[in-house]
């Protein structure tokens, strides 16, 4: 019974952070659920069409979700960077505390590059251990997904809302 009530308290503490969190970021989601719909494709060809034994099982063992995870982020730290006006602006507010200018280089610069490091590392530790499945690394880099479904929402995100203030 008091598992039950621990469950039910953590459940109604992280609700409305999860349910405000979603309402704040929906443009994210939708764009990050479709980019990952679309690399789903790729396993569904391969199994439909070439080899009926690869599976999604196969697909996350093999260290692929790892590299879909540094592609997306990659991808974003090259959008923003080149082709994203005023971006530099947005990290460099001079209306916001120091705290906050930090927090929003550590997300930029910072927090990608270890998701990077961190995909490239589960995709070693995979693909390095042939016929043996390594469960640590398959742990890293389901981390490192949703390190990157996080962070890509989130930078999509304030770009949407940029957007929609310039």
């Amino acid at each position: 019974m008091e598992l039950k009530k621990i469950w039910l308290d953590f459940i109604s503490f992280f609700l409305p952070m999860v349910k405000k969190y979603f309402s704040e970021n929906w443009v994210g989601f939708v764009w990050f659920i479709l980019t990952f719909l679309f690399a789903l494709m790729i396993p569904f060809v391969i199994s439909v069409v070439i080899s009926p034994q690869y599976t999604f099982t196969k697909f996350l063992v093999d260290g692929d979700v790892a590299l879909f995870s540094v592609v997306i982020v990659t991808s974003l730290m090259i959008d923003n960077f080149m082709f994203e006006e005023g971006f530099a602006i947005f990290l460099n507010n001079g209306k916001e505390p120091e705290y906050i200018k930090l927090f929003k280089r550590f997300m930029v610069f910072i927090f990608p590059l270890l998701i990077v490091i961190f995909g490239l590392i589960a995709y070693m530790g995979i693909n390095m251990l042939e016929k043996k499945v390594n469960m640590f690394a398959v742990a890293i880099e389901i981390a490192v997904f949703f390190a990157t479904a996080s962070y890509a929402v989130r930078i999509k995100q304030l770009l949407w809302n940029k957007k929609k203030i310039l």
